[in-house]
């Protein structure tokens, strides 16, 4: 007898992890649990069955398990699919056939690569293409972790753009517009001039070319991402409508990060920097305990931002170890509040 493996890849919200597997038989077969065996690393997985008909069953794993594996030296995430080994007894299997199936989502978006005069720059795009009328455009910009050129991480990293896709699908015919930047051995991934430059040309021509409303053009980002989306949205207010911010700072050249050992960086705003962001609808989220980007990063400009005019500022500052285990990840709260793309969709330009 032949089995057809086939695991599912789901995107939660710490990223691209498998959650179940269907096994289909090349005949009737009435497998039971204690007739498979799932294990990882010698170690057994514990799961629930479900017949789905006399030849298939699915199998739902207890532990979600993790297909992205973070290299440290290079601060990156990589695809490292789990060598899952499956035995079945007491029947007579000749051949395993294994599949990995990717999140249904993923495959919504088409992959593109921009050419500039200096450069190019892959990102993802969903769109319905229907262009009689003006859209809104969403701009999300991902975290040093899925820097890389023409592959899925900023789509895998996170559960965010999956969020954006599934409200965009049943709410707003938007433009989810997903870019990535390359890899760079310093963690500058959004913040090089010539990268930021094709970003915005980018944006022009999938402006132009999906017919968006410039007057609903919103930026969301997360960690290098959000630190960028608080840059652009400083650098370019008649661009952006509302800016969404996950774990940043607001980056500029010529500042100096501050450092706490422990808490991470950041870089001061300065009074030019809040007065310009304060004309923008922002809704900034961090943790408090955050190792990798200090708090203050989203205090300081919120603070600079409401002596000036705070009527357009949301920040949302969450307590120690609500994030946990992972402290830096306030997008995973931040997009699991069923008020944010609400709020952030009602944004517009008079």
């Amino acid at each position: 007898m032949k089995v057809n493996v086939i695991y599912q890849r789901s995107v939660l919200d710490d990223g691209d992890f498998i959650i179940s597997a269907e096994l289909i038989f090349s005949k009737e077969c009435n497998v039971e649990s204690k007739d498979i065996n799932f294990s990882l690393n010698g170690e057994k997985l514990a799961y629930d069955l479900k017949r789905l008909s006399s030849d298939a069953v699915e199998v739902k794993f207890h532990e979600p398990i993790p297909v992205l594996k973070f290299n440290l030296e290079k601060f990156v995430n990589e695809i490292n699919l789990p060598k899952i080994i499956i035995e079945i007894i007491n029947h007579d299997v000749t051949e395993y056939n294994v599949v990995f199936k990717k999140d249904k989502f993923v495959k919504k978006f088409d992959k593109y690569i921009f050419q500039s005069t200096k450069g190019l720059l892959s990102y993802m795009l969903f769109s319905s293409h229907q262009k009689e009328e003006k859209r809104p455009l969403v701009i999300f910009l991902h975290g040093s972790g899925e820097r890389g050129f023409s592959n899925e991480l900023p789509l895998l990293g996170s559960d965010v753009v999956k969020t954006i896709y599934k409200y965009v699908k049943h709410n707003e015919d938007a433009v989810v517009l997903v870019p990535q930047a390359t890899w760079m051995p310093e963690l500058n991934g959004w913040f090089r001039p010539e990268v930021q430059n094709d970003l915005l040309k980018l944006i022009g021509k999938i402006m132009k070319d999906e017919n968006i409303d410039s007057s609903r053009v919103y930026l969301v980002g997360l960690s290098n991402g959000a630190s960028a989306t608080w840059q652009f949205g400083e650098s370019f207010p008649n661009l952006f409508t509302a800016l969404v911010p996950c774990s940043g700072y607001v980056y500029n050249n010529g500042k100096k990060f501050q450092l706490q050992s422990g808490q991470g960086r950041y870089m001061e705003a300065t009074q030019e920097e809040a007065r310009k962001l304060s004309t923008l609808p922002i809704w900034a989220f961090h943790v408090e305990d955050d190792p990798v980007v200090n708090v203050n990063g989203t205090i300081n400009i919120a603070e600079k931002i409401k002596r000036l005019n705070g009527e357009k500022l949301k920040v949302s500052i969450y307590p120690k170890g609500e994030a946990a285990p992972n402290a830096h990840a306030s997008w995973a709260l931040a997009f699991n509040n069923s008020k944010l793309l609400p709020w952030l969709f009602s944004q517009k330009k008079l």
